[in-house]
């Protein structure tokens, strides 16, 4: 009798821990990629999506779709390889009585009806990436005006080190005659970017939108800096950056209006390593910017 109690008793134990197990592995693996923040009481919800390859649309006008993203219509695309970039040595900055000469390259499209596009650049790159990956040209191909700069040092520009940063991009945009640009700053370009939108001076000139892409020195900043930013902000990072992506993220994240976007299977270059994914988010967030 005694024997069949305890035999009784350890296949109970037995089936409670394997339905412990099997629970455990079910609640793992629901787990969802909604990712929730609260700000201040108030309830922000950003999407971290992963991108696959896609099939390009197959008619005209198509709007097909990946996940809650649109692909960028095939039209598009055809067009911008028709597209030239237009490249201006000498210009230069007055910057806090220092004259600067920036290279930077252009293209716009035949019929302007778009947003002005500022596209900064890493530690190791330039604004030949963005020429070299079609973003300027694709952009054009949108409707918008697509500029991409040397940043001081780097590329063609000469070094200056000396130069504020903040009024380096007051001096480029205004310059430059970017009417309420979207900045795209991936990596170094942070020491750049992040210190302008966090300053007075660019709500002198406004902004239409922000991109971070993994940007350094986000730290410098607190939670209540970031809370105050009122840009529309798309923070893109790659699935593979698992440093600098992530430290990034956490910080810029407490930005209210603002959308994560993982790319899968990218590095920290996100934009370089998935190029084609890169564009999609872009046209996305410049249609709802444009739409707004």
């Amino acid at each position: 009798m005694n024997k069949t109690l305890l035999k009784s008793v350890t296949i109970a134990t037995v089936a409670l821990v394997i339905y412990w197990y099997y629970q455990s592995y079910r609640n793992q693996s629901s787990q969802t990629e909604l990712i929730m923040s609260d700000h201040r009481q108030q309830s922000h919800s950003w999407k971290k999506v992963s991108f696959p390859r896609w099939p390009r649309p197959k008619q005209k006008n198509q709007h097909e779709k990946t996940g809650d993203f649109i692909l960028i219509p095939g039209e598009i695309i055809e067009f911008s390889k028709d597209i030239k970039v237009q490249m201006k040595d000498n210009f230069f900055l007055d910057v806090n009585n220092t004259k600067l000469n920036i290279f930077y390259r252009e293209s716009v499209a035949e019929q302007l009806s778009g947003l002005n596009i500022l596209l900064l650049h890493g530690q190791m790159f330039s604004s030949q990436n963005w020429q070299d990956l079609q973003t300027l040209q694709i952009l054009a191909a949108m409707g918008h005006r697509a500029v991409a700069i040397d940043l001081p040092g780097y590329g063609r520009s000469p070094k200056n080190d000396e130069v504020d940063k903040v009024l380096l991009m007051e001096a480029v945009i205004e310059g430059l005659h970017l009417d309420r640009p979207v900045i795209v700053s991936p990596s170094m370009s942070g020491r750049f970017s992040l210190p302008y939108i966090m300053s007075e001076k660019k709500s002198k000139l406004g902004l239409s939108g922000f991109v971070p892409v993994a940007p350094v020195e986000t730290e410098q900043f607190s939670v209540r800096d970031y809370n105050r930013v009122s840009i529309p902000t798309m923070i893109i990072f790659g699935s593979k950056d698992t440093t600098l992506g992530l430290k990034s993220l956490n910080d810029l994240r407490n930005i209210p209006i603002s959308e994560i976007c993982e790319i899968k299977g990218a590095t920290h270059p996100a934009y370089l390593d998935k190029p084609d994914e890169f564009h999609m988010l872009m046209y996305n967030f410049l249609k709802t910017l444009t739409n707004n």
